[in-house]
């Protein structure tokens, strides 16, 4: 009996899983079989070579160790580090025979701009021609049901153009299969891959793919984790709160001020202040977080400062105070100062806890430079006083974005980027690399189901790799 192992059709996911240190090794144990003679046999090495599947290796440590293997590039693209590679597309396909097992394998790039770095999405599997396909698929199935449970879904009794997986997969994840010819076919959702066993054209297929894409921030900006509904998620939990007492400052905080005028909402401004100052505890540190929202909407334009402008005297009298914008010509902003108070003033409360997470997020500092060291310090002493509140993952994920952005730019090409320089942040770049997994790790196993612990899988795959993510969150440079 002939086996072969093929891929399912060009298109790719763009995230991908690294499995744990030993997976080379179990790849190549995986694909080592000298012969394959029985129905047992056959089933044996179709089952045990999916499970040690290594999503994620390299196109050279591929080739490394499979032998008399062939790499195809994408067409027009210079190897694993070429040209841009569009989102979905395959960047290599891997082919390969080993005692009549024929192997074919999809790569698809963690990037979509150079290096693409190429890294293993899916192996599929084809048991050519058996004399019974109905019996071998039977042994597949009851093979991988014994190892990983019921499968999730099933198909029995024909062709079908149904596609049920369409509500497990994105669309983009099919990797170019086609259900119209199969006539059998299971799917089993595991906890990092999806695996399909089916019949078409009277053989017997085995496909297992990265599940990181369905559990990944693949097509959600990063930046949406600071958001609710839209909103950062301090502004939605603030206004959700002022809403019953304060229904206007409650609107404004996530409609924005445009159309309001100054005036009236430094009146608005006022009122909360005045009712902080009779309030305590709770509804006074969310009525001066409101407060500092709204300011933050203020400019101030020209030569006078506002401290020598009547206006304003009601609200600097209260603790408002305002500074000149580093790079503006004659402006005057809030300088944040009723923000600093709620976290001076109620550090262990929820409100402190959202206002000195928040800040974490934007970067502390409030300046421009390199932010990610003011996180790392800020975060870290925060998180050894507060490792169960509710906003720890936030912090968390701050903590570990700053530290990626900080091995990031220990790795960046000097000349290719304005005003970064990889000499500047060389020293602990490499232990920054390692903190940045370990905190992620963290965020990851602490909050796996939130928006938080999904990106955090996703960072983990450009760090455990070694691929630079070009992440720059926390570092900033003007001219």
């Amino acid at each position: 009996m002939k086996v072969k192992r093929r891929v399912a059709g060009p298109q790719c996911a763009a995230a991908l899983l690294v499995l744990g240190t030993g997976w080379l090794s179990a790849f190549q144990s995986g694909m080592s079989e000298e012969r394959v003679e029985t129905t047992q046999d056959v089933v044996r090495a179709l089952v045990v070579d999916a499970d040690a599947d290594a999503f994620g290796v390299s196109t050279e440590d591929w080739q490394a160790i499979t032998k008399d293997s062939l790499l195809i590039p994408r067409r027009g693209a210079r190897g694993a580090g070429g040209e841009n590679v569009p989102p979905g597309q395959w960047c290599a396909l891997g082919r390969a025979e080993h005692a009549g097992v024929s192997v074919e394998a999809a790569f698809c790039p963690l990037r979509f701009e150079p290096p693409v770095a190429c890294r293993l999405e899916q192996l599929h599997r084809v048991v050519a021609s058996p004399a019974r396909p109905s019996d071998m698929f039977d042994a597949v199935a009851a093979a991988l049901t014994s190892r990983h449970g019921r499968p999730s879904w099933s198909l029995s009794g024909g062709p079908s153009s149904d596609s049920p997986g369409r509500s497990l997969l994105p669309m983009d994840a099919w990797a170019g299969l086609s259900m119209s010819g199969w006539r059998r076919a299971s799917l089993w959702q595991l906890p990092e891959s999806q695996m399909w066993a089916f019949i078409e054209d009277e053989a017997v297929h085995v496909v297992r793919r990265s599940a990181v894409l369905t559990r990944s921030l693949a097509h959600r900006p990063l930046w949406s984790l600071r958001f609710r509904w839209g909103y950062r998620r301090v502004d939605w939990d603030l206004a959700e709160a002022l809403r019953a007492d304060a229904p206007e400052a409650s609107r404004l905080i996530l409609t924005g001020v445009a159309g309001v005028e100054q005036a009236r909402l430094l009146s608005i401004v006022q009122a909360l202040l005045e009712r902080a100052t009779a309030a305590g505890g709770d509804p006074r540190s969310r009525l001066i977080l409101g407060a500092s929202l709204l300011m933050d909407r203020v400019r101030v334009s020209g030569e006078r400062p506002p401290g020598e402008r009547p206006e304003f005297e009601a609200l600097i009298a209260l603790g408002v105070k305002f500074e000149r914008q580093q790079f503006g010509v004659d402006t005057w902003a809030y300088d944040h100062g009723l923000w600093d108070q709620v976290i001076a003033e109620y550090p262990s409360s929820p409100w402190g806890h959202a206002a000195s997470v928040s800040r974490l997020e934007s970067g502390w500092s409030r300046t421009c430079g390199d932010d990610y060291r003011d996180v790392i310090r800020e975060g870290a002493a925060w998180m050894r006083r507060h490792a169960d509140s509710t906003w720890a993952p936030l912090a968390s994920f701050a903590i570990a974005k700053a530290y990626e952005t900080w091995w990031s730019l220990g790795q960046a090409p000097d000349g290719q980027e304005a005003f970064v320089h990889a000499s500047e942040h060389a020293d602990g770049s490499a232990a920054a690399r390692a903190e940045a997994i370990r905190w992620f790790e963290r965020v990851a196993q602490t909050a796996p189901n939130t928006d938080e612990g999904l990106a955090a899988q996703q960072a983990l795959v450009f760090l455990r790799t070694g691929i630079d993510s070009g992440e720059r969150r926390y570092f900033c440079r003007m001219p």
